[in-house]
């Protein structure tokens, strides 16, 4: 009979991959970024283009906090503003090319990784996790919780 994880137990291996994924060194050659810097640019990749007020609130920093985030991501070039064509009151950020470079190249690097580790698996292993993710994917999908 199959052994059955309590919930806790797979929020807890969920953090220690997201562990192991973080302090891989395949994930951070050649960056030089903080976490939260890395985690804006991620954000703005995908709701941009956006206000700082909007990043600062994604990332759940205070307003001035999140600004001096930003200025640092502009002034390193991985970030970009421009004032909004509706209201020339609001900057908006996006992406520079070198920032989205930066992130498609981690990704990649990322995948490969994450690909080799389920090749790595036993047929069955692969099997259960493809359903366990599916169902995940599918219950937060569904769910108001995020």
């Amino acid at each position: 009979m199959p052994r059955v994880e309590s919930s806790d137990r797979i929020v807890a291996l969920i953090r220690e991959l997201r562990q192991l994924v973080i302090e891989s060194p395949a994930a951070w050659t050649d960056l030089d970024l903080t976490m939260a810097q890395l985690r804006a640019l991620s954000i703005v990749r995908l709701q941009e283009p956006m206000t700082v007020g909007a990043l600062s609130s994604a990332i759940g920093m205070s307003l001035p906090s999140g600004s001096a985030l930003s200025d640092r991501l502009v002034r390193s070039g991985l970030l970009v503003r421009r004032d909004d064509p509706v209201d020339r009151r609001r900057v908006l950020l996006e992406l520079s090319d070198r920032g989205r470079t930066l992130l498609e190249r981690r990704e990649r690097r990322s995948v490969a990784a994450l690909r080799g580790s389920v090749r790595a698996m036993r047929p069955h292993e692969r099997a259960a996790l493809g359903t366990a993710l599916a169902a995940l994917i599918r219950i937060r999908r569904a769910s108001t919780i995020r």
